[in-house]
């Protein structure tokens, strides 16, 4: 049977902390702006654990709080602690017991074994059912959230940042001899290695006995390619002498072949296959065989180019007046363009903030044909973007009276535009003697017409409310050391993120309370001096 666990722990006379401080540590411990009370507030004496109880169908919950399961991740992620500074911290520090509930020094925090089994847990719900608990948590917290501070949820932004997977860099060759060292190693102990030919079962255990970089450091480029040309036919051979259905190794090792050889004769196992060229690998190609939800993403040009095998957050906040909280975060493989993660954004963020959503702000990214017809429909007033994506507009288009005007931006002369019975639109095209009109068809049309609709009258652009966002990339993604995450996978990195916007947003409340008491003692502070 399912239990709630109690929100706090009761203080004892002789075990509470207030009971054996000093007044100057009592006054600071029960600061109610001490961001370890607010975390309480906030996060901890939140947490609806009931949300959690489809976890334990099969073996009832254990004696240990969800809530302080959730508090101590974010504590880790906020803090950027190693599990074992977490589970000290969260034993001896009396401001981190504070924070989880403890009000007694024998308060005792889950143990790690009981934190790694929860996760566990929560990884594998998404991975089988498909639903992310953690989120489902966040966005109720900061539905409460939004309701109860009064945050304006009419204005949104967001912005987007890569996050490299903790995987090792790698080239091609030394990919292919890790997936061939991962998947074998497991046959080689069960004494399952099925190659009948010798020169196949040394190269295996050339393989085998070395690490990859090992193999690849002491060859030259042509003795590399001759290498991988060679271990392309291992690969096949391996490929059909296994099936699926027997373990998961396989898998990845069917995967990496499909993604960096050709095979013109697949039902040949004798038949070497041709190594594909860089240009033909897909950005969803394996990238590890440790993390088989990373993918390739090329982003920018020149000293801004980015090359990531990772994944993708997407974080949407409000940026209206007063306070400003994270709504809706995102993550997905690196190679889904921002385009794919930001009517999600809208939505997701107008159901937390029971708000229409009227202005967004965000950068060209996110610019697309779908995007501009969506956000019409969805009531959004203005989408403020500094510039659009592809290339500069020749054309300027307006609406007035129900006529579309053309500007010709070349020659300076405006035109209305004309509708053809085939629904494209034309308009006389004085640039050119042979071409005598101009023409769009109804798809880029429908775009142009979106995006005046959309775009804020001159002078009421307000740029400058979109760059603060990346402030909250820095806030939410500093402790990444050179922007690589500490987990691998999908979901584990999903978790991370969630864990991290829950205390940003600690951390937005806490500062908001003390700026809001700052102000009312200064109001007094003049009230008085008035008087």
């Amino acid at each position: 049977m399912y239990k709630d666990s109690p929100e706090q722990s009761l203080p004892n006379i002789f075990g509470s902390f207030t009971s054996h401080l000093c007044a100057r540590k009592f006054n600071r411990l029960t600061d109610k702006n001490a961001w370890y009370n607010v975390f309480f507030r906030e996060i901890t004496s939140r947490i609806d654990e009931e949300l959690f109880a489809y976890l334990f169908v099969d073996t009832g919950r254990g004696c240990a709080s969800i809530r302080q399961l959730i508090g101590m991740a974010v504590l880790k992620e906020g803090f950027g602690w190693s599990d074992r500074q977490m589970f000290e911290e969260c034993e001896f520090n009396m401001a981190v017991m504070r924070a989880l509930g403890f009000h007694n020094l024998y308060d005792k925090a889950p143990v790690l074994s009981t934190y790694y089994d929860f996760n566990g847990r929560l990884q594998e719900f998404e991975e089988v059912y498909g639903v992310d608990l953690l989120q489902i948590c966040f966005e109720s917290l900061s539905k409460e959230q939004v309701k109860y501070y009064e945050v304006c949820g009419k204005k949104i932004r967001m912005d987007s940042k890569l996050i490299q997977s903790n995987i090792a860099v790698c080239t091609r060759l030394q990919l292919v001899i890790s997936v061939i060292q991962h998947c074998m190693v497991a046959y080689k102990k069960c004494l399952d290695i099925r190659l009948s030919e010798q020169s196949d079962i040394d190269l295996l255990e050339r393989l085998l006995s070395h690490a990859a970089d090992n193999i690849t450091f002491h060859i030259n480029k042509s003795e590399q390619i001759l290498l991988f040309e060679q271990l392309g036919l291992l690969m096949k051979k391996l490929v059909h002498l296994y099936s699926d259905s027997e373990s998961e190794q396989y898998q990845i090792l069917k995967r990496c072949y499909l993604d960096q050889y050709s095979d013109q004769r697949p039902d040949d196992p004798n038949q070497p296959p041709d190594p594909k060229s860089a240009k033909d690998i897909r950005s969803s190609a394996l990238q590890s065989a440790s993390d088989q939800d990373a993918a390739f993403r090329k982003k920018g040009q020149g000293s801004n180019e980015q090359k990531v095998k990772g994944f993708q957050a997407n974080i949407t906040e409000t940026c209206g007046s007063g306070l400003r909280l994270i709504l809706n975060t995102q993550l997905v493989k690196a190679n889904v363009s921002e385009t794919d993660l930001f009517l999600k954004g809208i939505t997701t963020s107008a159901c937390v903030s029971q708000q229409t959503v009227e202005r967004v702000w965000t950068d060209a990214g996110y610019d697309g044909y779908i995007n501009r017809l969506e956000l019409v429909n969805l009531g959004v007033l203005k989408w403020h973007m500094a510039k659009n994506k592809g290339m500069q507009l020749t054309y300027e288009f307006r609406l007035e009276n129900g006529h579309i005007f053309v500007n010709d931006l070349k020659t300076n002369k405006e035109h209305i535009a004309e509708k053809l019975p085939n629904g494209n639109w034309r308009i006389p095209n004085e640039r050119s003697q042979k071409m005598p009109y101009k023409y769009w068809d109804q798809r880029t049309m429908q775009s142009y017409i979106a995006m005046i609709q959309l775009r804020p009258e001159r002078g009421q652009e307000q740029y400058e409310l979109r760059a603060p966002v990346e402030s909250t990339i820095h806030e939410m993604f500093h402790r990444l050391k050179a922007g690589k995450s500490k987990y691998r996978g999908l979901t584990r990195n999903k978790m991370a993120v969630r864990h991290r916007a829950l205390w940003v947003n600690m951390s937005r409340i806490g500062r908001h309370l003390c700026l809001l008491d700052k102000n009312r003692a200064k109001l007094a502070e003049n009230a008085k001096k008035a008087a």
